[in-house]
């Protein structure tokens, strides 16, 4: 956002814009996605839940990142099944790449992640563990959390955080 800024100033629209650009760009890419298991009309069809879907449309006008996360997550998504449809390190490198960003946008995006690198060690033990090397592409996105891990734990603490924390009770 930084050099974003320094070009094209700090209005409310300039702001702005890489989300909406985002937003608009995302279902585009979800149709050119070479997805294994999905037919050109299966791709346009997610394309266009995607674009249409009032939550996406409502996080590309936001200034924040949110457009960003629904793109990384999709994609991450679209190489999870291209990973599943044939397991090699390639195609799980490329899954880990776009998890990484998909939980550096923002850390809820870690359960999306966990859960299909789970599926991927139950659906091809074998495979997973072979294509361990791939799993080294998180380890910039674990140094960055452990960096962050002090700032995040603060809003655990009642005197900091904006909403009522749960407890056990409440779940």
């Amino acid at each position: 956002m930084h050099a974003w800024q320094g070009i094209f100033g700090l209005s409310d629209f300039a702001l702005r814009a890489p989300s909406i650009l985002v937003g608009i760009a995302t279902p585009a890419l979800l149709m050119l996605a070479r997805t294994k298991g999905l037919s050109p009309a299966d791709r346009i069809v997610w394309a266009a839940f995607t674009g249409l879907w009032i939550d996406g449309l409502w996080y590309s006008a936001d200034a924040r990142c949110y457009a960003f996360l629904v793109l990384f997550c999709a994609l991450q998504t679209s190489a999870f099944a291209n990973l599943l449809t044939a397991p090699n390190t390639r195609r799980a490198a490329i899954w880990a790449a776009w998890t990484s960003l998909s939980i550096l946008t923002h850390y809820q995006a870690l359960f999306l992640g966990a859960v299909q690198g789970l599926m991927f060690l139950a659906l091809a033990p074998r495979r997973a563990v072979a294509s361990w090397k791939a799993g080294l592409i998180f380890l910039p996105m674990v140094v960055w959390m452990g960096v962050h891990a002090t700032r995040v734990l603060q809003f655990a603490r009642p005197e900091v955080a904006w909403y009522d924390l749960l407890r056990p009770q409440d779940l």
